[in-house]
């Protein structure tokens, strides 16, 4: 019968230098491994980090541009203006330390330094800001010696007083022809009369217009005022210019007296709607021209004794006129301008001053 060998099932003994071994291996496994798998979250979490800060950088940028989309130009004006106003705080905040510390008032622009900076400067722009100069102007006048008055040249006999007007003086022309130019001065007045001069004797010669006769109802006291003259240089006529709005040319050579009122009058040009506010011979020549309230400059030829044309252009009143040797007269007005009138071409330059 044969015989059945049992296998030992024994396990095997293991050497100790093995196991010790393996158990090494085993502890060197599990110490490297935690190592790396922090790593590893560390990493993730870096790159989730940059993510996130990538993210909310495009965040942050895109709703900044859909802020600047969506703002609308009123709401821009706004913020321009306000950060404006922000600027121009700090810049008072200067002034307001070096500045007298005083109480504050009830007022609320008296308590506004900026609302009366913004003031200050429209008013500058405009034109109608307004200085105290007058404690400086007299500090200043009192370190200047004061030229003589008046007075004082009359008293020297260097100027003398002519009488015979009623009323103030409003006009004075002299005649410019031939070397003793000026020998004869004219003269008119609110009262309604023109009177000459002779320069050279220092007396009246003769009452060119008389003044205003109560018992004349064709003519009111204001309506006959004289307001402009002017002489020819061939010291012939005289233009009187007044409230009435008419030119009158006057013959000076001709014989008058007081008593023969306007009997030299030789002619009255009509057409003026204002006051006669200026008067001026054209040199050496007999063309007149005349500026009124009416903003208007007529022309006339006293050769012919006609009129000849209107000059448009001044927005308000003609305040003078001068004429030199060519047919070029310069204007003055209310608005503000100075035009130089080129007849014969048939235009006019202006001259703008600055704002005062």
């Amino acid at each position: 019968m044969a015989k059945i060998r049992k296998r030992n099932l024994t396990p095997k003994a293991i050497p100790h230098q093995s196991v010790k071994k393996q158990h090494k291996k085993s502890l060197d496994f599990n110490v490297l491994a935690p190592n790396k798998n922090l790593q590893k979250d560390h990493d993730i979490l870096s790159e989730s980090d940059s993510d996130n800060d990538s993210a909310k950088s495009l965040s942050s940028s895109s709703s900044s541009s859909s802020e600047d989309a969506n703002e609308t130009v009123d709401a821009k004006k706004i913020r321009l203006a306000r950060e404006y106003l922000t600027k121009m705080e700090h810049a008072n905040s200067s002034d307001s330390s070096s500045s007298d510390g005083s109480s504050s008032s009830d007022d609320d622009g008296a308590s506004d330094p900026l609302g009366r900076k913004l003031a200050r400067h429209r008013s500058k722009k405009d034109g109608t800001i307004e200085y105290q100069l007058a404690d400086k102007i007299r500090t200043s006048l009192s370190r200047i010696t004061c030229p003589p008055t008046a007075k004082d040249y009359c008293a020297a006999k260097h100027v003398r007083y002519f009488r015979g007007h009623d009323l103030t003086v409003t006009a004075v022309a002299l005649d410019g022809g031939g070397t003793s130019g000026g020998a004869t001065a004219y003269s008119g007045s609110k009262d309604n009369s023109v009177l000459s001069w002779d320069t050279e004797r220092e007396v009246r010669k003769e009452t060119i217009v008389p003044r205003w006769d109560k018992t004349d109802m064709s003519l009111t006291k204001n309506s006959g005022e004289v307001l402009a003259l002017a002489a020819s240089d061939d010291r012939r006529y005289l233009a009187v210019g007044g409230r009435d709005g008419v030119c009158k040319i006057y013959d000076v050579r001709a014989s008058t007296s007081s008593s023969s009122k306007g009997s030299c009058l030789v002619q009255e040009f009509k057409g003026h709607r204002g006051a006669i506010t200026s008067l001026a011979f054209r040199r050496n020549s007999l063309d007149l021209y005349s500026g009124s309230d009416d903003r208007c400059i007529r022309s006339y030829d006293l050769d012919q004794m006609v009129y000849l044309q209107t000059l448009y252009g001044h927005q308000a009143a003609v305040t003078s006129l001068s004429c030199h040797r060519r047919p070029v007269p310069v204007s003055t007005s209310r608005d503000r301008t100075c035009r130089v009138w080129k007849l014969n071409e048939e235009s006019h330059l202006i001259f703008r001053g600055g704002k005062m």
